[in-house]
């Protein structure tokens, strides 16, 4: 499993870049790697990172319990996946 991380500088959040490039990538792994599928998981609490899943095309499938981890210990994720079927829908 990857685990890749995502930030964007404050100067440039709001205008639509990191949905763009994660879309950029997922279609790329779907289709050029042969991904099936792509997951993504967030703190449910991450507003950003959850909205630029979904405006990336993301599709939200709900969250697993505590199968995360905080400096403050165990926390739930919510999970969002992305198939190749998504691509020909989209």
């Amino acid at each position: 499993m990857l685990s890749p991380r995502h930030w964007t500088a404050a100067a440039h959040r709001g205008r639509g870049r990191m949905p763009t490039a994660v879309r950029l990538v997922a279609d790329w792994m779907l289709t050029d790697l042969d991904f099936e599928r792509i997951e993504l998981r967030i703190a449910p609490g991450n507003h950003a990172s959850n909205r630029v899943a979904e405006k990336a095309g993301f599709r939200f499938e709900g969250v697993a319990r505590n199968a995360g981890f905080t400096d403050a210990g165990r926390t739930d994720l919510a999970v969002h996946s992305l198939i190749r079927a998504d691509l020909d829908a989209g």
